[in-house]
Order: C-alpha cells, then sequence, then structure tokens
C-alpha cells in the first residue's frame, strides 16, 4: 500500500519532515511517499467562530461530496478562511491525475488551512483521499506538543478507517458519540482528542468490528505499532515529570543522526552545523567554553565534513573557522538556541538535560552519558 502525503506550502517543511520520519520508524508494508509542496488556491470561504465553544465544536458534514509553550492567543469573535470537503478532495484528485497515481493508491492533503465543518481530517467517498488539518494543536494540548504527534496519529487512523468500512456513513453510523478512548471516538468536543490520543486504543466493539473484516495483519500490525509510538511520545513528558526519567539517546549510522529510544524512537532532526556541535559536546561532557572552541578545531571539521553534502573542503573550512571564531560567538550562540528549541520541541521542560547550555563559564550536556549510546 502506497500513502502519498501531500503538504501545502504553508506547512512547515521541517514539521513535515518530522511527521513523515514518525511514520516510516515503524516498519511494514504500507510506504509513506512525500510529495512536493502544491500552492493551494485562494479561499473564497470562510468560518466564524463567535466564542471558544464553537472554536472547539466539530460540524456534521454533508456527506455528497463529489468524489513551546505559550498558547497562541485567540481573540473571539474569530473568522478564519477554510475550504469545503469537495476542495480539499478535489485538490487530491489533481494530484492524483497530474502525477499519474494508480487508483488503489492513497493520497492524503496535510494543510494548514481548516475546514468548513472544523474536522481535524476527512475521507472521500472512494475511500482512498483524505485531508488533515495540521494547525491549531497547541489549543488541544496545552504542553506545546510536537505537532508531528497528533497529525501523524490521525494519518493513522483515517487509513485504519479506510480498511474497516465500506464508505463514509459506515464510519459516521461507528463513531461513538461519548468519548471512551477509542480511535472511533466522534469527538464533537474536539478537545476530547487528547483522551483518545493518550489511549490510543480500540474498544472491544470496534476490535470485534476490525476482527470480522478482512484485512491484512501486517497492515494492522503497523498501524497499531505506530499509534502505540505515538501514545507513548505524548505521554512521556507526563511520565518522565513524575518519575524524573530523562530518554536513552542513541547516535546513529555514518551520518550520526540522533534518536531518543524511550519516546518510540523519536528523531531529533539538526542540520549539519548543529549536529557539528552537539556531537562536540557530546564528546566532552567536562564543557568547552566559546572561547576555546579553537581549540577543538580538527574535531569539528572532522564532524562538519562527514555530516555535510555539498561542503567543498574550502567550504568546510569557512564553516569551521567561523564557527572557532571567538569574536562571532553570536552565531553559535543562535545554533544553541536552535538545538534546544528541537529538544524542546519533543521534551517540554527535560530539554535542559539534552540541550548545550551554559553553566558557569561554560557550555555543556548535562545528560548522563550513560544514557547515551553509539550505534553502526
Amino acid at each position: 500500500m502506497k500513502v502519498h502525503l501531500i503538504r501545502s506550502k504553508g506547512f512547515d517543511i521541517e514539521d513535515f519532515n518530522n511527521v513523515l520520519n514518525l511514520l516510516k520508524t515503524t516498519k511494514g508494508p504500507i510506504e509513506f511517499v512525500p510529495s512536493e509542496p502544491i500552492v493551494l488556491p485562494e479561499s473564497e470561504s470562510f468560518i466564524h467562530f463567535e466564542d471558544l465553544r464553537s472554536f472547539e465544536k466539530k460540524e456534521m458534514p454533508e456527506l455528497n461530496m463529489m468524489h513551546s509553550y505559550m498558547p497562541e492567543e485567540r481573540v473571539f469573535p474569530m473568522t478564519k478562511p477554510v475550504f469545503t470537503w469537495e476542495q480539499l478532495f478535489q485538490i487530491c484528485q489533481d494530484f492524483r491525475l497530474k502525477n499519474v497515481i494508480p487508483a488503489s493508491d492513497h493520497v492524503m492533503l496535510l494543510t494548514e488551512i481548516a475546514n468548513d465543518v472544523n474536522w481535524f481530517g476527512g475521507i472521500d467517498p472512494s475511500m482512498k483521499n483524505y485531508f488533515i488539518h495540521t494547525a491549531d494543536w497547541d489549543h488541544y494540548f496545552q504542553n506545546n506538543v510536537d505537532v508531528r504527534f497528533p497529525i501523524a496519529y490521525e494519518i493513522i487512523v483515517w487509513l485504519l478507517r479506510s480498511l474497516m468500512f465500506e464508505n463514509q456513513i459506515e464510519i459516521l453510523h461507528n463513531a461513538h458519540d461519548i468519548a471512551q478512548g477509542c480511535m472511533m471516538d466522534y469527538c464533537q468536543n474536539k478537545k476530547d482528542i487528547t483522551i483518545k490520543m493518550r489511549t490510543a486504543d480500540v474498544c472491544p466493539s470496534c476490535t470485534e468490528l476490525i476482527t470480522n473484516r478482512d484485512i491484512r495483519k501486517n497492515y494492522l500490525k503497523q498501524l497499531f505499532d505506530t499509534m502505540e509510538s505515538i501514545r507513548k511520545n505524548l505521554l512521556f513528558r507526563q511520565r518522565s515529570v513524575l518519575l524524573n526519567e530523562p530518554s536513552r539517546m542513541e547516535i546513529r549510522g555514518y551520518r550520526n543522526d540522533i534518536f531518543l529510544r524511550d519516546l518510540g524512537d523519536l528523531q531529533i532532526n539538526l542540520n549539519p552545523k548543529e549536529k557539528t556541535l552537539y556531537l562536540l559536546y557530546l564528546n566532552h561532557p567536562e564543557g568547552i567554553n566559546l572561547s576555546c572552541l579553537i581549540d577543538h578545531k580538527e574535531e569539528l571539521k572532522s564532524y562538519y565534513s562527514m555530516l555535510t553534502v555539498s561542503g567543498s573542503i574550502e567550504r568546510v573550512e569557512t564553516v569551521i573557522n567561523k564557527m572557532t571564531d571567538y569574536t562571532q560567538a553570536v552565531d553559535v550562540s543562535i545554533q544553541f538556541s536552535k538545538i534546544k528549541n528541537k529538544f524542546t520541541s519533543a521534551l517540554g521542560e527535560f530539554a535542559n538535560q539534552y540541550a548545550i547550555e551554559k553553566i558557569g563559564d561554560k557550555h555543556k550536556i548535562v545528560l548522563n552519558r550513560e544514557l547515551v549510546q553509539f550505534v553502526d
């Protein structure tokens, strides 16, 4: 099974890549294929929210379609541009035609633009085209949630529903009006989405329904394993605060990719300059003063040469010279800030154990190195 993920230009490329990496972490027969970003047409429709209650409420669609943390301040009344379901699915259909996508493949549009009935996601009558709304997740998870988790969850559960049901009517008929922590909870009050994502469960009646359907077991295993990984990630901060327990870290392969094992193998995506500095400080638990970076020039050069894909010898030399020039320490400080922001996005308040922080006159990573393992 191939699932083509379309990113609208307004959905951040790094968030899109994070979602894709998370989905690819669990191995199986479902292949997630990224697309080039697309520019959506200007919306001519708007949705009006009179108050917070209306913002958090889903409406029933007409099923006659054609084919970090400070929450964002929301002031009501509010009006936002939207697309109709017909428009969103037509974008999927146009993508199919332009790229000659087989009818058996699935196409998902990931877009920051809301839809006219205020759903997190939807599926068309073919049960092969979908949209996922990528914005506003900070409102429902009040801990600066990494958006990759709820977006990936929506992708997984809509795929599972497409395997469980013949059409849209069956999906609505089997949806649970009262939230019970099942992937089939309707969540008319959209805040109930947090319940089912934290349980990542399937109730007995839905389990029976799945059992009675002729669904390939390896599809189910991949989908449920991914849901479980997402559940672990969403619960990690709460458990970590209680137990004061940071995640183990693995540095893998020749590119030294960084994974947090206890976060469902979550990858922290650092660019070559960020990763170069991170590997240096990870290798020096005693810490390094910024003015002494020049003493580690050769080590930095070896890391950056290995990590950059387009760097000539001259380019590597230029980057490392700037990095070790104490008069331009502000550039290194900016890299430290970017690294911390990426760990904060994944770990919340535990990011300070993984970030490069100034302690006394040195910068260092305080994470216990017994939690760090390098894997070929």
